[in-house]
């Protein structure tokens, strides 16, 4: 395993992330010459001697665990090891004895179970990967006689967070911390000139790195995936940031380009997705920014749009002759681009990508469009609606602003339009002149839009919003019950639900909170609350549209005084059945508790519904005072007693004449030989407005007794007037 992985390290650090030196410092490995004939061992470590009488260890033996490593061998000096542990993963932690000058390549690489290792002030050199691969590794201390730090040597030790570099150290070599992706933080020390390609490659939670002045060179693809860096100061020293040297530092929101900058690669920050502004020193001599964008200095070239830029409109600047390669690749944002007539080349991969740009004004003709040199992968420009002879009076939302007469409306099922005023810098332009407006989603709860298009010299488009929320509530009723209370309020048909707020105290504070999810019922009855206490009570109404809650203004406080007494308790006595007179029936109620009669008005009310038709009527007895609760009985409404107006024989029959009845749904006549109308025939007249009859095939110079009754149907069921008094007539023969 040891070789294997040794041979893997070798061959990464060769042929693949970068070539292995064959120069260390001021030594050659001409200088590493054995004059031992063989490796020797003695207590779990091999061994050879060199040239100089001291002692390199080849090779550990041991079990592992906590491994200290000796200072002498045999008398001898041990001042080095190559790559003695490499692949060792049962080595926990490490002691290297301050006799160690060397850790060359690959010593502790692959040592997976290493947490802990302590490196003497001995060291001067550690070696190419020398710690590769150590993934439990979280902290190192590079101490200050370190003087070089060679290619990868933390490279892969995922678990490292900590680090301290020594100051004598000039050089962050390639792949230094490759893939260390737990490293949060480091600073780089005053002496370093250089970081190396891919130094801090992957190093996807490094979000603060401190670089000094002294830094000259940053190495291509050194910060790719770094995403959470989020705060970034490149070097007033730096003169060159190299191709994909920030590629993917999705964190990234700005850039401040320094003074001496002379070369930025194209794919420099390529894939930054929260870019959003890059800025350039005004002193310096090759590049110069405008709102965000990276140009030349004397802004004929369009270098790098920032691609976590959010408009969705640009205008490049007239002047502007060569859109550089990849400017503007992957921003997505981008819907409408405006090109001068100044553009005499766009360069490959300068508008890649961008998904959703579908227009693009060009200020000037389609002949002089067409001898643009657009050169290949620009078809996200190439297949976007092209606006010829563009005026460059363009509304957006970097220059534009929108403002609205208000912010919120009340809902009232009424279009709303609140009034626009349309302003670039300190001009205000003119609607109907400069612009249009329109509205939609402006009546329903919920966020309404209002669309400014120009007009005549004016072009572009902008938006803004506003709310359209539930209408103020209105608590109809509020009744004591014993313990509690029930409240009704206004049914509102936009409403999702209502929240019924109540509390000891007027002003609300330390209120107990009621959530409705459904838009009916519109009544709620709180219970179990103290008795002979009063409760301040609002309510509201809110409206779920498309995930977002709107919610109305708060009815007005109201206050109820539970009761402490139940009203449901009592004995309710006084309620029969009535006659249907025309006008709202009552009953002579009388309410007990015990022996005790209790007192309307005082200590309750009487209400009634469906009490002036015929039917089921219905009587609330309200608790009051001293009692809450409702008792609810119901009587029922009868048709009034009928009346034989005329009854006169016939041949064989009679006819007879009674009441029309208003409320009627119709008759019966009842007739019979007998004034107990025993063995009684029946005649059921359906139509209300028949109130005469001949009922005939009767015997003749025979006497009958009749009688008639009204009946009225409600919702099914038939209710029955009083049967009129009977009368007698004898038929003829």
């Amino acid at each position: 395993m040891k070789k294997l992985l040794a041979t893997v390290l070798a061959l990464s650090l060769t042929l693949g992330t970068f070539a292995l030196p064959g120069v260390v410092g001021n030594l050659t490995l001409s200088d590493f010459t054995i004059t031992a004939s063989a490796e020797t061992s003695k207590n779990d470590f091999e061994y050879r001697v060199l040239n100089d009488d001291t002692i390199e260890i080849t090779k550990y033996t041991g079990n592992g665990g906590n491994v200290v490593i000796p200072s002498t061998i045999d008398g001898k000096k041990v001042t080095g090891f190559f790559t003695a542990f490499s692949g060792c993963e049962n080595i926990t932690s490490i002691t290297i004895p301050n006799s160690v000058e060397n850790i060359w390549w690959y010593a502790f690489s692959g040592c997976t179970n290493l947490t802990s290792i302590t490196l003497p002030n001995s060291i001067t050199n550690i070696g190419s990967g020398a710690f590769a691969g150590c993934s439990k590794l979280t902290d190192i201390i590079i101490p200050d006689s370190v003087t070089h730090l060679e290619k990868g040597a933390f490279m892969w030790c995922t678990n490292l967070t900590n680090v301290i570099i020594s100051g004598r150290i000039t050089s962050i070599e390639d792949d230094t911390f490759n893939e260390c992706t737990n490293l949060k933080s480091i600073i780089i020390p005053n002496n370093v000139e250089s970081i190396g390609a891919r130094a801090f490659y992957l190093c996807e939670n490094l979000a603060n790195i401190t670089m000094s002045d002294s830094i000259k060179s940053i190495g291509e693809f050194a910060f790719v995936g770094c995403r959470n860096l989020t705060n970034l100061t490149i070097p007033n020293s730096i003169v060159s940031i190299e191709d994909g040297t920030f590629t993917g530092c999705t964190g990234l929101t700005s850039v401040s380009i320094p003074k001496n900058v002379t070369k930025i690669y194209s794919s420099a920050f390529s894939q930054c997705t929260n870019l959003s502004s890059i800025y350039v020193d005004k002193n310096n001599k090759e590049f110069s920014s405008e709102n965000g964008v990276l140009f030349n200095k004397t802004k004929t070239d369009l270098l790098l749009y920032p691609i976590g830029n959010t408009r969705t409109e640009y205008d490049i600047p007239n002047g502007i002759m060569i859109i550089r390669n990849q400017a503007f690749q992957d921003c997505s944002n981008l819907k409408n681009i405006t090109i001068p007539n100044s553009v005499i080349s766009i360069r490959k991969y300068a508008f890649n990508k961008c998904t959703v740009l579908s227009d693009l004004y060009y200020c000037d003709s389609n002949a002089n469009w067409n001898n643009i040199d657009i050169e290949e992968n620009n078809e996200s420009l190439t297949k976007a609606n092209i606006h010829y002879n563009f005026n460059p009076y363009h509304i957006n939302k970097d220059t534009t602003n929108i403002q609205l007469s208000t912010s919120t409306y009340v809902f009232d099922n009424t279009l709303k339009k609140p009034s626009v005023t349309v302003k670039i810098g300190s001009r205000t332009l003119t609607s109907g002149t400069d612009y249009t407006v329109s509205y939609s989603n402006n009546k329903n709860v919920g966020t309404s839009n209002v669309y400014v298009y120009g007009k005549g010299n004016y072009s572009g488009s902008l938006s803004a919003k506003f709310d359209i929320v539930p209408a103020k509530q209105q608590i109809q009723k509020l009744e004591t019950k014993y313990k509690g209370f029930y409240i009704d309020w206004a049914q509102k048909g936009s409403a999702t639900g209502y929240d019924v707020e109540y509390s000891v105290k007027a002003n609300m504070s330390g209120a107990v909170s009621k959530h409705l999810t459904a838009n009916k019922p519109d009544t709620l009855t709180v219970s179990g609350l103290s008795g002979d206490k009063t409760y301040y009570v609002r309510v509201r109404s809110y409206t779920n549209v498309n995930g977002k809650v709107y919610y109305g203004a708060w009815s007005d406080v109201k206050s109820i005084k539970t009761a402490n007494n139940d009203i449901t308790k009592a004995t309710v006595s006084g309620i029969s059945t009535k006659l249907f007179t025309g006008k709202a029936i009552t009953q002579n109620v009388t309410v007990k508790v015990g022996n005790t009669v209790l007192k309307n008005g005082t200590d309750y009310t009487v209400s009634y519904s469906n009490n002036k038709k015929v039917g089921k009527a219905t009587v609330k007895i309200t608790g009051k005072g001293k009692y809450g609760g409702v008792i609810t009985k119901t009587f029922k409404i009868n048709p009034a007693k009928q009346e034989i107006q005329k009854l006169t024989a016939k041949s064989k029959a009679f006819f007879v004449d009674w009441a029309q009845k208003g409320s009627a749904t119709g008759y019966e006549i009842q007739y019979a030989t007998n004034s107990k109308f025993t063995s009684a025939k029946k005649v059921t007249i359906t139509n209300n407005k028949t109130d005469k009859t001949t009922i005939s095939k009767l015997s003749g110079n025979k006497k009958y007794y009749v009688r008639v009754r009204s009946y009225t149907k409600v919702k099914g069921t038939k209710y029955y007037g009083a049967w009129s008094a009977s009368k007698s007539v004898t038929t003829k023969k």
